[in-house]
């Protein structure tokens, strides 16, 4: 992996060895949250956007910036929960340390640790632990997605569905407030009545059904970067399409909705996940959002549902 690397981050060479404590660092404050998790110890309070935060947020956040501080000098840094650290680098990591804190406070199996290398606002290497399922998700940029067991061992390369007409599309859409809270109630009832089946699959879980094939389109409104930035690599690697959408009100003869409209199977340079950077804890706006599929043609005709 460092060596790839090293032709990608252009001011930086950085060795198999760092990315593999970085790993094996996201895999034990993951299963440290999940013994939190078990043990009850989970006292929550609400951010300023009334989102839940935990002590294992903050300290799986703290154990992997201490981690990238030590073997990644110079990089920058954005978490969801301790801020930020020269983020405006051209290369940095942005972590969720726990993506679904709701569904952890409550005992479910679809929270994750989310870790992302970017350069030029680009993911280049990514992984998204997932502690209660035992599934590691990895990628880096050109060298596909794999799928590994942690137990086990055993790994499993990453192809999104064949699925190729809307009508027959399975689409995971998160939580319904997102979309009202965005104003884009509207969407759920248009996937209702153009696509074959719609599951409420949450946070990265909703990415995971994208990846094992399971499921051809994500909707996922009202994100911030930490959210989707290791998801969108992955997808991408898997074959699939990804591009940031935002909710324009409707006026006659007015483009849809404004995106970044991507090469199927590859991340495109020009895909600006910066319309989803938003402050540590502060507020953003929700109109915002990810569209994740299998690639063309059901890509876009996600889109024009999400234009209507």
């Amino acid at each position: 992996m460092g060596d790839v690397l090293e032709g990608t981050l252009s001011a930086y060479d950085f060795d198999e060895d760092a990315f593999q404590a970085l790993l094996d660092v996201i895999i034990e404050a993951g299963d440290g949250a999940l013994e939190l998790s078990r043990e009850g110890k989970l006292a929550t309070v609400r951010k300023g956007d009334e989102s839940p935060v935990t002590v294992a947020d903050r300290q799986v956040e703290a154990a992997i910036r201490a981690c990238i501080e030590t073997h990644f000098p110079g990089v920058g840094f954005l978490g969801e929960e301790s801020g930020t650290r020269d983020a405006d680098n051209r290369v940095r990591f942005v972590v969720d340390p726990i993506d679904g804190t709701r569904a952890f406070v409550r005992g479910m199996t679809s929270w994750s640790v989310l870790v992302s290398m970017e350069e030029d606002q680009v993911p280049v290497w990514v992984v998204a632990y997932m502690p209660a399922l035992d599934e590691v998700y990895m990628a880096q940029k050109g060298q596909g997605a794999q799928m590994q067991h942690t137990v086990t061992g055993k790994q499993q390369v990453l192809q999104v569905s064949q699925v190729d007409c809307l009508p027959s599309c399975a689409v995971s859409h998160g939580a319904l407030a997102q979309f009202t809270d965005a104003g884009l109630g509207n969407v759920l009832l248009s996937l209702a009545e153009h696509t074959d089946t719609q599951r409420g699959f949450g946070d990265f879980d909703g990415y995971r059904n994208l990846l094992l094939g399971r499921v051809d389109a994500v909707v996922d409104p009202g994100v911030k970067r930490w959210d989707v930035s290791a998801a969108a690599l992955l997808v991408t690697e898997a074959g699939g399409q990804v591009s940031t959408f935002r909710k324009q009100s409707a006026q006659l003869g007015s483009p849809p909705l404004e995106s970044s409209q991507l090469e199927s199977s590859r991340w495109n340079h020009a895909c600006d996940l910066s319309l989803l950077d938003g402050t540590a804890g502060g507020p953003h706006d929700l109109a915002y959002g990810l569209i994740a599929s299998n690639g063309t043609p059901i890509h876009g005709k996600i889109q024009g549902l999400i234009g209507r």
